[in-house]
């Protein structure tokens, strides 16, 4: 048997088509609650020339590696010495084993805001600003007044154009989608430039 632990402050599942066991999940995890998942033997079939199958057993350890390999390469913004705190148990586990997976996360939570301060300063909008940096922003227990990605767009704030139905910012005179004037008295103070004759 093998173990993995996780740290991660999010659940894992990973899938391995035609293994048996082939789903993999464990729960998300806190800093001082870990997840742990036992890894036992599993088998995959070879398919040979003549259409028989043959069954292969798969190591619980080369089993459990791939296993944190495939969902760790998955995410964005990993690296050797940047990555969520999911790992094989080699032995024991013990304090330095975790402090530095800890110290591991906490460096890629960091890479995560970053990545995120600079979407947002770049455009301006929240679409590049994924689950995963709100992750990452909760995790390091970041505030809104430090990030303004954090601050969530209000929506309570639109309105609906009464001809189209299209959901606009309050801010809008007319509608981009089919013209209709959304605000008169706004439009009244506007000036247009003229058409040339």
């Amino acid at each position: 048997m093998a173990t993995i632990a996780s740290f991660a402050p999010f659940p894992i599942r990973d899938e391995k088509p035609g293994m048996y066991p082939g789903i993999f999940e464990l729960r998300a995890a806190t800093k001082t609650k870990p997840e742990f998942l036992e890894v036992h033997e599993a088998s995959t079939n070879y398919y040979l020339q003549d259409g028989k199958a043959l069954r292969v057993p798969v190591l619980e350890k080369q089993l459990a590696e791939s296993v944190v390999r495939d969902f760790v390469d998955g995410l964005y913004g990993v690296s050797p010495d940047a990555c969520p705190a999911i790992f094989v148990v080699d032995g024991k586990l013990n304090d330095e084993v975790i402090s530095n997976a800890l110290e591991k996360q906490e460096r890629w939570m960091q890479f995560l805001v970053k990545d995120a301060d600079d979407s947002f300063a770049k455009t301006g909008t929240h679409r590049g600003i994924t689950k995963l940096h709100h992750m990452a922003a909760a995790y390091l227990n970041l505030q809104p007044e430090n990030h303004q990605w954090l601050k969530v767009e209000s929506r309570s704030s639109n309105i609906l154009c009464e001809a189209c139905g299209t959901n606009l910012k309050s801010t809008v005179v007319v509608c981009y989608q089919c013209g209709f004037v959304v605000n008169s008295e706004k439009y009244k103070t506007l000036q247009f430039a003229k058409e040339k004759k």
